[in-house]
């Protein structure tokens, strides 16, 4: 299988007993910048997802940007991977992401970059 991405791996990868769930130690990537984590989001078909204001800050190395490909995880119907195609301008609130979600929310979600 050819290598994707910059991320290699420097040991045997451990299996996981029976029964036990994996945690955010191995699923998750402190050191990203781009990581929005525990807020209450709110998806809908009309392909938004909506959060608080500045829930999606427009600058700095936490901004999200017009072709990301975002993860969502901690959700029962959107755990799955977009792009973002469009930003909340004026109060930076929600993403525009494509595929559209399905309706669901608000629920306590992680996003961040692959």
């Amino acid at each position: 299988m050819p290598a994707l991405g910059t991320r290699s791996i420097s040991r045997q990868r451990q299996g996981h007993p029976p029964g036990q769930k994996l945690n955010s130690i191995l699923t998750g990537d402190a050191g990203m910048t781009k990581r929005i984590v525990g807020v209450s989001l709110t998806f809908s078909t009309a392909g938004t997802i909506t959060g608080a204001n500045n829930t999606f800050p427009a600058s700095g190395p936490g901004a999200f940007a017009v072709g990301d490909p975002i993860e969502i995880i901690g959700t029962l119907l959107n755990a799955a991977f977009f792009t973002v195609i469009g930003l909340d301008a004026a109060n930076h609130s929600f993403l525009t992401v494509d595929p559209p979600p399905k309706n669901e929310g608000p629920l306590t979600v992680t996003i961040r970059t692959v």
